[in-house]
């Protein structure tokens, strides 16, 4: 599933504000490419192009699906995007985990007809965590109380978020 939809397009407007300069042309990976489960989408915004790697899972029975994108501009941070399907415990956050390592819980930002999300900086330690790991496990409370854990792979992320640069 291609992120750029509605949904992203106000994040990226966000994190566009960021962005003080743009990709050379010769460094932007190409939207459509993969790096093994990770798919380069990227965006026209004020001053070039802002490109991302992300992944998806969909629920066949609900329809709905969680995405997970990374954004790098050229300054700054590289931006973490979480879209989770609607209906979660929105003051339980949503909490991401690397393997085993250390769980962090992130809040949530905005609900939109597409889902709830939150877009936030990624630090150094998650990216090296990531790099080295197998799998991203993507957690949130459900309406009946219950705790969903989405596991995404990371194959793949270490050449995808690098192409990013």
């Amino acid at each position: 599933m291609r992120i750029l939809d509605s949904l992203f397009r106000p994040a990226l407007a966000a994190a566009a504000v960021l962005v003080a300069a743009t990709l050379p042309a010769a460094a932007a990976p190409q939207p459509g490419q993969k790096f093994g489960d990770w798919s380069v989408g990227c965006e026209q915004i004020e001053g070039g192009q802002l490109c991302n790697i992300s992944q998806s899972m969909r629920n066949e029975e609900s329809k709905q699906t969680l995405v997970v994108a990374i954004a790098r501009p050229p300054q700054g941070d590289p931006q973490f995007l979480i879209r989770v399907p609607l209906g979660v415990i929105l003051t339980e956050g949503v909490g991401i985990k690397v393997d085993d390592g250390p769980a962090a819980r992130i809040p949530f930002i905005q609900c939109l007809p597409n889902g709830c999300q939150t877009i936030v900086p990624m630090q150094a330690d998650t990216v090296t965590r990531m790099k080295g790991g197998n799998v991203l496990n993507i957690s949130f409370v459900a309406p009946g109380g219950g705790v969903v854990t989405a596991p995404m792979s990371l194959k793949g992320f270490t050449a995808g978020f690098d192409s990013l640069k």
